[in-house]
This record gives C-alpha cells, structure tokens and sequence, in this order.
C-alpha cells in the first residue's frame, strides 16, 4: 500500500498562533462593514462584484487551513524567526493604514497597503509555520484581493 505523505506531514489540530493572527486580521474589517463611513470610501462595489466575491471564497479556504491543518515537525513559534518577525511587520502595517483609514485618509497608499500587507501577513506567516496546503488558497486570494482593489482604484 502506498504512503500518503500529507498525513504523515501534517495534523488537523488548533493552531493557537494563527488562531490569534486571523482574529486580529479580521477584526478591522468587521468594525469598517459596521461603520456606514468606511463603507462610502470603498468605491463603486459592483465594479469589483466578482473579483470580490472569488477573492472571499479564497480568503475563507484559506482561514480554515491556516488555524486547522498544522505540520507535525513545526516547533514552538519564535517571533524573531525571519518569517514570523516579517507576518508581524505586515500586521502592524495593516493595522497603521486601517487607522489612516479610518481618519479618512483613504487615499491610494493606504488602499494599497490595506491591500498587500493582509495577505502577506498571512503568507509569510504561513511559511514561517510550513503550512505550504494553506498558501494556495492565499495566493489565489492575495492575487484577487490586490486586482479588486487596483479595478475600484481605477
């Protein structure tokens, strides 16, 4: 019988870290889906319906994945690891442009950052913990998120 090298690697069990880091990423956007101001300085939505719509299905593939399916031989997680030290960058500067959001500084910088630093937050977090089943869906995701927002930029 043949080996099935994914299960040997990987482990459906709580990552406690990614847990922590999806809450903190999702949490400014849930308060700007609650506030009708933030709403008005996303644009025209049904430039970007599709896009959106595909980058969100990616987006909730990925969460799962991220907080669920851990590799076995992954050790404790060491903030000054040079992956881990970068996915905490990244959430800072997530955390920077959505107060400039929130200021009504919404201008393209922020859009842009608001765009790349959460995926790459994830991503770079993903590697750190070699969760590399994960990093699909947050390409595929990365990918439709940063085109939506240069569509509704335009």
């Amino acid at each position: 019988m043949k080996r099935n090298r994914f299960t040997e690697n990987y482990a459906v069990a709580p990552d406690k870290t990614g847990i922590v880091l999806t809450g903190l990423l999702l949490l400014p956007n849930i308060v700007s889906w609650i506030m009708a101001a933030a709403r008005e300085m996303y644009g025209n939505p049904y430039a970007t319906g599709g896009l959106n719509i595909a980058a969100l299905v990616f987006l909730i593939l990925s969460l799962p994945a991220l907080c669920l399916l851990v590799k076995r031989e992954r050790g404790k997680f060491d903030f000054f690891a040079p992956f881990a030290t970068f996915a905490v960058i990244f959430l800072l500067l997530y955390y920077i442009a959505w107060v400039f959001y929130f200021c009504s500084y919404g201008n393209i910088a922020v859009r842009v950052f608001l765009a790349v630093c959460l995926p790459l937050s994830l991503l770079t977090y993903e590697a750190d913990r070699r969760n590399f089943p994960a990093m699909v869906p947050t390409v595929l995701f990365a990918a439709l998120h940063i085109a939506a927002t240069a569509v509704s930029l335009a």
